[in-house]
């Protein structure tokens, strides 16, 4: 286990300023209280009783609480971003990195072409119909491979909307519909903010 006095001295030279020898200013500690109850209310829950130990160093209230949420100390006691920006930076790269592994997206392209095909070319569609059969595989492919990423997921729960798929009626206004919609809806537009 790390000590305090190692933390403090390998801590940003701000944190190290705020701990040692008890140079913290009511007004830093103020600043680091509400920068703390900010990110507790963000997450829903509750911040730590304490910030400081009496020796000047973090307490073990506000390290538990650091280890719990992923909060840094950085933010918490000199408000720097530089770890969130790089937090969120790690996840856009994981999302992405994997976003290229499901094949999903490409699949319900395929079936809406087909299904637009199919729908806007008069005459009734034989029971063997190559479109057909392309159509249910794709189907069958998008619902039993499991998704990896959101663009994934999304293309599944589109399909499971859309109503030529057949899993709701597209009766306006009953609830699995527009559940099923809502859903879809919001996993694209998920899509759409990690692609950019």
């Amino acid at each position: 286990m790390i000590s305090r006095r190692t933390l403090i001295q390998s801590a940003p030279p701000a944190i190290a300023a705020l701990s040692v020898g008890g140079a913290a200013s009511a007004e830093d500690m103020s600043s680091s209280a509400a920068r703390v109850q900010y990110f507790a209310d963000a997450i829903g829950k509750e911040p730590p009783a304490r910030l400081l130990s009496a020796d000047g160093g973090p307490s073990p209230e506000i390290l538990a609480f650091c280890r719990e949420t992923d909060m840094s100390l950085d933010w918490a006691f000199v408000g720097d971003l530089r770890p969130v920006f790089r937090a969120a930076h790690r996840n856009h790269v994981a999302l992405n990195s994997v976003g290229s592994a499901d094949p999903h997206s490409q699949w319900y392209k395929r079936w809406l072409d087909l299904h637009h095909d199919m729908n806007t070319e008069p005459g009734a569609l034989a029971d063997h119909d190559p479109r057909l059969e392309e159509s249910y595989a794709l189907e069958g492919k998008i619902a039993a491979t499991p998704a990896k990423t959101v663009e994934g997921i999304a293309a599944q729960a589109t399909l499971a909307a859309h109503p030529d798929f057949g899993l709701v009626d597209d009766v306006t206004g009953t609830h699995d519909c527009v559940l099923l919609r809502s859903l879809a809806d919001a996993l694209n537009a998920l899509t759409l903010e990690t692609s950019t």
